[in-house]
């Protein structure tokens, strides 16, 4: 019975995180979780192999981009994405562990599932905000959160606009262990405190009205393309002004292109103050993603250049651990995996830029990490916020994933979020609703 009971729950937590519209399932993973907890048979292999599978099956994504971003034997590779694997899997293992032995302690159903709730809420904040301590930074991740899948129904998440996300966790937790207590009692109080949790969480829902696109989002374009290292300053302008021609003769109204994070895969911006072979084009702004290296500093820097001339050079504020700055303890470790061929990320500590392009309304860039290992937002501003990212390291799945994760912050944040990857370009309002950009193909948008 326990086997089934840590199967299902398992499937409940991972499967809507590959699979969109089995989204519901989250709300039955912790109800199955509890019930598996509380059988007397259970033994401590069986929580160490839920955790390992629910961590791997979460984290293959980012493994993979891990063994992707370095040319180093494939063993070798493997440590990072090792390291990765069993540090998480043991932080859901002592999770666990603690929570099993408390409950079986605890004979009240009532106190056995508060207990429950305040535990599921204490490790599901955690996963958000300390889980990557370790790695040099208190930071977590949103990409285990079991509120995240249930961004492709938008209106779901409304609490967000309203509450704290701590208390929106709180109330996810209350509302699946007051139903658990259905499965256990037969009693009226439990069935009308279900309902009275649950009632509030719709009406909340059916609440939500977004505004119209703005009609400045027709004037932006995207532009998915990925210059190589050795590409020459002049080689570079040519790709681009062959690909600005060919989105102006498809679409004449574009006057905004934004291409993603670090898609001019060199640091020649750092010097280029006129792109000559831009000036006088009829799109007159440029967004590029790129690198500034002044020989002893690399920033990952966003562009702009408006006909032809750099206006504005804005650099990320946050370093990815281990493939952007190495951790405190493995300094040599990270530098031959992922640092032979460029120097780490330096994080700037400016405070976030505000991009004034005439023919848009302010943008605040949120470059990759700046905006996913971020709890709130850090520009005191109520610009919108233009999110960039590079997500052709990753699984298909996961870019759809990171593209989620967005409409989920713009939802948490209520702030209107451009978002421009390699593989999704679109505008997301605060309510979750998402105008794709008329350059970029529906098919690889989530919808």
């Amino acid at each position: 019975m326990y086997r089934m009971l840590f199967i299902l729950s398992a499937l409940c937590y991972l499967l809507p995180f590959y699979l969109p519209f089995f989204w519901p399932l989250e709300w039955l993973f912790p109800p199955f979780l509890y019930m598996a907890l509380t059988q007397k048979t259970v033994r401590l292999q069986h929580c160490a192999l839920w955790s390992i599978g629910t961590t791997f099956f979460h984290i293959m994504p980012l493994c993979a981009a891990l063994l992707a971003m370095t040319s180093r034997q494939f063993y070798y590779a493997c440590i990072a994405p090792g390291i990765l694997l069993g540090y998480i899997s043991l932080y859901t293992l002592s999770w666990l562990c603690i929570t099993l032995f408390v409950l079986r302690k605890i004979e009240s159903l009532i106190t056995s599932l508060t207990f429950w709730t305040l535990s599921l809420w204490i490790y599901l904040l955690s996963l958000e905000h300390v889980l990557l301590w370790p790695f040099g930074r208190c930071e977590g991740t949103l990409f285990m959160n079991p509120l995240l899948p249930m961004a492709y129904a938008p209106h779901i998440l409304a609490p967000l606009s309203y509450l704290p996300f701590s208390a929106v966790v709180l109330w996810f937790c209350i509302i699946t262990s007051s139903s658990t207590a259905l499965y256990f009692s037969d009693s009226r109080t439990y069935a009308w405190s279900t309902m009275t949790l649950i009632l509030p969480w719709c009406l909340m829902t059916w609440h939500v009205q977004s505004p119209s696109t703005p009609s400045w989002i027709a004037t932006v374009g995207h532009l998915p393309i990925s210059l190589p290292q050795s590409i020459s300053l002049q080689g570079a302008q040519c790709v681009i002004r062959y690909e600005l021609n060919r989105i102006t003769h498809t679409h004449p109204q574009i006057r905004l292109i934004i291409l993603p994070e670090s898609s001019w895969n060199n640091a020649l911006l750092s010097s280029a103050h006129e792109l000559t072979w831009i000036k006088n084009h009829t799109i007159s702004d440029l967004l590029i993603g790129s690198f500034y290296d002044n020989g002893s500093i690399q920033r990952n820097s966003l562009y702009w250049y408006q006909n032809g001339t750099r206006m504005q050079r804005c650099d990320k504020r946050h370093a990815v651990p281990l493939v952007e700055r190495a951790t405190l303890n493995m300094p040599q470790f990270c530098s031959q995996l992922y640092f032979q061929n460029s120097l780490p990320i330096t994080p700037s500590e400016k405070p976030r830029s505000t991009l004034k392009i005439p023919t848009i309304p302010p943008l605040s860039p949120y470059i990759c990490s700046d905006l996913y290992c971020n709890t709130y937002s850090d520009d005191e501003t109520n610009n919108t916020l233009l999110a960039t990212s590079n997500d052709a390291w990753f699984m298909p799945h996961f870019t759809i994933l990171m593209a989620l994760a967005v409409r989920f912050k713009a939802i948490q944040w209520h702030r209107p979020i451009l978002y421009i990857s390699y593989h999704h370009a679109y505008y997301c309002d605060p309510f979750g609703k998402i105008t794709t950009l008329s350059t970029a193909a529906p098919s690889r948008m989530i919808q």
